[in-house]
C-alpha cells in the first residue's frame, strides 16, 4: 500500500494523528517513503493511538478500508457542498475550476467525457453535468475475498463428494488471502469512479 493509494479520509487522520504527536509536525513525505513510518522516523506510534495498532493494521496491511469507514464514516466535504450551489458553469469556467470531467446526465452509468473534448454540437443534443474532481476507489473486503473463495469452492468440492458439512468452507475460510486480497486491491486502483454533481455544463 502506498500513500498515494489512499483515501483522503485516511490521509487526513493519519496527518492528524502525526500531529497530535509530534508537537502539529505535519510532514506527508513521511509516509510516502514509508507509509507505516513510527514516531522516531518522524510518524507517529500507532500503539498509542485512539485507534491502536490493530486498526491501523487492518487498514494499511489488508488494504481494509470499510473497517475505517466503520469507525469515520465518511461525511459530506465543505467544498462538494458549495459545487453543488453553482447550478451552471461554462466550460472555460469549469476548466479554470479544476474540472475536467463531465457525462451526460441521463445516462449516469457511460464512462465520462473530458471536459476539453466537447465541442458545440454535443449541447444540442445532450445535457452535460460536471464530475467532481476526485475519484474513488471501489475497495474489496479481504474477509470477504475469503468468505466468497470458501463458498465457490467448498460448495463445487460438496456437488462431487457429497459433503454435508463446513469442514472444507471451513479450512478454506482460515487461509491467509492478504497477498491475493493486495494484488486484487492494487488492480481496484487502477480504476476510480466518479460521480456527477448537480452542476450543468454549457457552451
Amino acid at each position: 500500500m502506498r500513500w498515494d493509494q489512499l483515501p483522503k479520509e485516511i490521509k487526513e487522520k493519519m496527518l492528524e494523528r502525526q500531529a497530535e504527536q509530534n508537537e502539529g509536525f505535519v510532514d506527508a513525505t513521511v509516509f510516502i517513503k514509508d507509509i507505516e513510518a513510527d514516531k522516531e522516523e518522524g510518524g507517529f506510534n500507532w500503539c498509542i493511538t485512539p485507534e491502536e495498532n490493530y486498526f491501523w493494521h487492518q487498514v494499511l496491511h489488508f488494504v481494509d478500508f470499510e473497517h475505517f469507514y466503520e469507525k469515520y464514516p465518511k461525511k459530506e466535504s465543505v467544498v462538494v457542498a458549495t459545487e453543488t450551489m453553482k447550478e451552471e458553469m461554462t466550460i472555460t469556467e469549469a476548466l479554470e475550476a479544476g474540472y475536467t470531467l463531465c457525462g451526460r446526465g441521463d445516462r449516469r452509468w457511460e464512462c465520462l467525457t473530458n471536459i476539453q473534448d466537447l465541442d458545440a454540437s454535443d449541447f444540442l443534443e445532450d445535457d452535460y453535468y460536471l464530475a467532481y474532481k476526485e475519484g474513488t476507489v471501489h475497495t474489496f473486503n479481504r474477509k470477504g475475498l475469503s468468505e466468497l473463495l470458501a463458498d465457490v469452492i467448498s460448495s463445487d468440492e460438496a456437488d462431487n463428494s457429497g459433503r454435508d458439512d463446513d469442514a472444507v468452507y471451513d479450512a478454506i475460510s482460515a487461509i491467509d488471502f492478504s497477498y491475493v486480497h493486495e494484488q486484487i486491491q492494487d488492480v481496484l486502483n487502477r480504476f476510480l469512479t466518479y460521480e456527477l454533481t448537480d452542476i450543468k455544463l454549457i457552451n
